[in-house]
């Protein structure tokens, strides 16, 4: 093995990347106009006079808004290095060796201007009446808070390793496979939560006459964006949403393993297992600020009871918190109370994950036929969705894009009419009618698994397929599809594991011929039909239960209709 043969690749590239945004001005805003003041009775809808066109030209304004964001200029660092090694141990034995490795540095904004992350813990600066607060967002370089919008990850290696083999020095068997693993570089920005800030007209007085006009929506100018002045405050009383600061970058591990047998001359079989695991997948949470289940428990009635706001007068009056006197007893339940909702996102937590069995047979005719066939077995999971907001572990899901069985036909067939072919292979007609070809291809495929609504489902509503019809897809018996009580959480899948999407198989052909002009100059006549049987594939079945069409699979094609194209190439 000391005599095998090498080749060495290696190399080191970093980038600095730069995103800058530095005009004088980034602000946006929007002005609109309708008939009504300009109708014969403004403050009254009236339908039959009145026109936008006038409104906009005496400058009365139906709404106007204008937004002040910040400028930003981000920075990161990405370097990367590798080494690779093709190494041929012996004659029959070939290794494919590899490391490489990422830094993606996170993203830095030269001012600061930036959300970097939640505090869970802290008391708030809110003076809420008898009432205690904590928690609010951290802003980049604030406080002792990184300036970085994630941490720091220096080990993302990416080892490979390949192998092919002739066992016992076999001429007609070869072993193949390897694994590898990848990172997927992701580039992610920090909120402008405090950076931005929209200033709304009042456009109309409480008779609904018109206030402001064009020429001067904003007498008192536009509100400028806090920045981070506001702390722990900042956007209390409405909705936040923030990144998770430990977030790391996705990879995936792939690995095959198969042979490739040459069953006799022109015939090969070859069978590969195959598969993938992705880590560290994105996952975002719609709103972490809400009730916990034993808090659900007690009930909608007892929850729904209306108490004195503590907000009211504290917090601005725009807002969900501060513009009612009386809030309902959940409000004062929740973690955070003086925040409406709050989003979690770029949580490192998802996965996915795809195996495979892949087959394909592959058969060389004389006389210019050719045929391939390939049939994949092949299961694809994920766990990248929360089925409630008071869910700790992910939900284990069909992939949407799930398709467990395909299996696929390919032909070609050379006509033997023409010159070198079996008939009509001199003289004229070899020249006019001789050198066609023809190439088909069908397609059989299971259909991806359909959504499933947020209901109980007690038992399994899938049909036997002889009973299966697009007017009743699955079972749509009431006692089987429950409505779910309020505050109470989903048990149902987002998927569902055994009731598929309606599917037929597919078929193209193309049919072609090269009419060499001279030795440089050729002329290249082809004719397509894709979906050549004209066969639907529609969408999928209602899953309202709520709705008369529960089950019925709409009568709408989503496949392309057959077509037909005609086309010719020069090439000189």
């Amino acid at each position: 093995m000391g005599h095998g043969k090498h080749s060495l690749k290696y190399g080191f590239e970093l980038r600095l990347m730069h995103y800058a945004n530095l005009g004088r001005s980034n602000a946006s805003g929007t002005f609109s106009f309708t008939r009504g003041y300009t109708s014969i009775t403004p403050d009254v809808s009236d339908p039959a006079s009145g026109n936008a066109i006038a409104s906009f030209l005496l400058g009365t304004m139906n709404g106007a808004s204008a937004t002040i964001n910040a400028t930003p200029y981000n920075s990161w660092k990405y370097p990367v290095g590798y080494v690779q090694e093709d190494w041929r141990i012996t004659r029959t034995l070939t290794l494919n060796i590899g490391l490489r490795w990422d830094y993606e540095s996170p993203v830095m904004e030269r001012y600061n201007r930036q959300t970097r992350g939640f505090d869970f813990t802290s008391p708030g600066p809110i003076p809420a009446k008898n009432f205690a607060v904590k928690g609010g967002l951290l802003f980049s370089g604030v406080n002792g808070v990184p300036r970085g919008e994630y941490r720091t990850a220096w080990a993302d290696f990416q080892p490979r390793l390949g192998y092919a083999w002739r066992p016992f020095g076999a001429k007609r068997i070869v072993l193949r496979g390897g694994f590898g693993r990848s990172y997927r570089p992701t580039t992610d920005i920090g909120g402008a939560t405090g950076f931005s800030q929209t200033t709304n007209a009042e456009t109309s007085t409480v008779e609904g006459l018109a206030l402001r006009v064009l020429s001067n929506p904003f007498p008192s100018g536009l509100t400028r964006p806090p920045g981070s002045s506001l702390g722990l405050a900042t956007q209390a009383g409405d909705n936040i949403a923030f990144n998770d600061p430990g977030r790391s970058l996705p990879y995936v591990w792939q690995y095959s393993s198969g042979f490739q047998w040459e069953v006799m001359r022109g015939t090969v079989l070859e069978a590969t297992y195959s598969g993938t695991q992705t880590r560290s997948f994105s996952v975002s949470k719609g709103n972490i600020n809400v009730l916990s289940v034993d808090q659900l428990a007690l009930g909608t009635v007892y929850l729904n009871q209306g108490v004195p706001n503590p907000f009211y007068g504290v917090l601005p009056a725009s807002t969900p918190r501060g513009g009612t006197v009386n809030v309902q007893r959940r409000v004062l339940l929740y973690p955070y109370p003086q925040f409406n909702s709050i989003g979690e996102s770029n949580m490192s937590i998802g996965s996915a994950w795809y195996n495979a069995l892949q087959l394909r047979l592959e058969r060389r005719f004389k006389n210019g036929i050719y045929g391939l066939v390939t049939y994949t077995n092949s299961k694809n999971m994920t766990m990248i969705s929360f089925l409630n907001n008071q869910d700790t572990r992910l939900s284990r899901e069909l992939a949407s894009y799930d398709i467990p069985q395909r299996l696929v036909f390919t032909g070609i067939l050379d006509l033997p009419i023409g010159r070198n072919r079996k008939w009509l292979n001199h003289g004229l007609s070899s020249k006019l009618i001789g050198g066609w070809r023809l190439s088909a291809n069908s397609t059989a495929q299971s259909g991806p698994p359909i959504a499933l609504p947020d209901y109980y489902i007690y038992g399994n509503p899938q049909l036997p397929a002889s009973q299966q019809t697009l007017s009743r897809w699955f079972d749509t018996s009431r006692n089987m599809w429950v409505q779910r009580p309020a505050d109470t959480l989903r048990t149902a899948k987002l998927y569902s594991p055994n009731i598929r999407r309606f599917t037929a198989p597919q078929a193209s052909a193309v049919v072609m011929r090269d009419f060499r002009l001279t030795e440089r100059q050729k002329f290249t006549v082809r004719a397509s039909a894709f979906n050549l049987t004209n066969t639907p594939i529609f969408g999928a079945p209602n899953n309202n239960p709520q709705s008369p069409l529960f089950g019925v699979v709409p009568i709408t094609q989503i496949n392309l209709p057959r077509s037909i194209e005609l086309g010719m190439r020069y090439a000189f």
